[in-house]
């Protein structure tokens, strides 16, 4: 199983120190990668050089994160934005980890992993 993780996810993550990886870990009982796109990455450094001080930390504490763990697995995306490059895969044994209802809108088909009550992930 492939998990996308977007950038608002992320963020808010970081910003709510809610301990995704733990709790991914704990809601998924099989084999899984935690994917993140190079277009989030190029967000994330976007977000460190042009926000308020508080998206500047949580988007350096996400890089820090991503490049610094074996976790993740950062591949390239042919889209021109994060959004956009989820398409090119296939849904099956993919959930895509996002706050992002437009998104949601848009890939009604696959299966969102999002925050409930401001601290708990859970399935939609």
């Amino acid at each position: 199983m492939k998990i996308f993780l977007d950038t608002n996810f992320l963020i808010y993550c970081i910003q709510q120190k809610i301990p995704f990886i733990e709790q991914i870990e704990e809601k998924i009982h099989e084999k899984y990668e935690l994917i993140v796109l190079d277009k989030v990455m190029n967000e994330l450094e976007m977000i460190k050089s042009r926000s308020n001080i508080k998206e500047k930390q949580a988007a350096k504490l996400a890089l820090d994160l991503i490049k610094s763990s074996k976790n993740f697995k950062i591949i390239r995306g042919e889209g021109k934005n994060a959004d956009d490059s989820l398409v090119e895969f296939d849904y099956k044994d993919v959930v895509i980890a996002s706050l992002d209802r437009e998104l949601r809108k848009r890939f009604k088909n696959a299966c969102f992993l999002t925050i409930k009550r401001k601290k708990y992930l859970d399935f939609i």
